[in-house]
């Protein structure tokens, strides 16, 4: 298998919207080396056992898992190297432990499908604003005399539209790997759904 690794800071700008939200496995209990927001490391224990796990970017180069069992929580963040190569060409993943600092090679997979609904032709609500001169009486020491403004009002419209919707749903497995014997301590099966709402026309408002 051909294994890619992940430069973040292009990573984070695909990925950082992203939760997913999925079961974790921890075979046994995982040492995982926490950053904080101060740039101060520690180490979080993961004890052995399954968690549902959301799995997300807290910043540019910080991949954060949140592991929950019951009423327990346990997060941690771990610092990636900023200058990793990347590539999506098969969606694999492979962060070795001598790049990261971790005690594990963090591997895995993407799977990626983006589906399009039909097309939308209807009409929305909308905000227009109409604009009206609007004159007034204004009398002082000097005498009276007219003022006249123009003045603008938010008026509520509507508008033709043709639009469709873009579903992408990923599919992501990790493993933690430990680098001397290369067992798996640590597997991860997550899911992602996203749908953005992408005009084609939009009408004028009124």
């Amino acid at each position: 298998m051909r294994q890619i690794t992940l430069m973040l800071p292009i990573l984070f700008f695909i990925s950082g919207c992203l939760d997913f939200q999925g079961s974790f496995q921890a075979n046994e209990t995982l040492n995982l080396v926490h950053t904080t927001v101060f740039g101060n490391e520690k180490i979080v224990k993961i004890p052995a056992g399954s968690y549902f796990t959301e799995v997300g970017f807290s910043s540019e180069n910080k991949l954060k898992l949140t592991f929950r069992s019951g009423d327990k929580e346990i997060s941690a963040k771990l610092k990636l190297p900023k200058d990793l190569d990347f590539s999506n060409s098969r969606g694999e993943i492979y962060l070795p432990a001598n790049r990261t600092g971790q005690l594990y090679h963090i591997t895995g997979n993407v799977d990626t499908t983006t589906t399009r609904s039909r097309l939308y032709r209807v009409y929305e609500a909308c905000n227009y604003t109409d604009y009206r001169v609007e004159c007034r009486q204004v009398c002082d020491a000097n005498g009276c005399r007219h003022i006249c403004e123009r003045i603008a009002y938010n008026r509520p419209g509507q508008q033709f539209v043709e639009y469709h919707f873009v579903t992408t749903e990923r599919d992501i497995d990790l493993k933690f790997v430990t680098p001397r014997s290369n067992s798996i301590v640590g597997d991860y099966q997550g899911h992602d759904t996203q749908t953005e709402k992408v005009y084609q026309q939009q009408g004028i408002c009124r």
